[in-house]
């Protein structure tokens, strides 16, 4: 889970829980938002299952 990361404009959504991924993510600069997703995560889904892309 630490690997799926949402990325958009310098902040980065990942599960809580990956601290190594949210560390390493903060010192590349970004802002990291660490959600509480276990309820996703029990059906395989993370932060980018998520979004919804609008044209």
């Amino acid at each position: 889970m630490g690997a799926n990361v949402l990325a958009l404009g310098g902040h980065a959504f990942l599960a809580s829980g990956n601290l190594t991924a949210a560390l390493l993510l903060r010192e590349a600069g970004q802002v990291v938002h660490e959600l509480e997703l276990d309820q996703f995560a029990l059906a395989d889904g993370g932060p980018t299952c998520l979004v919804n892309i609008l044209p």
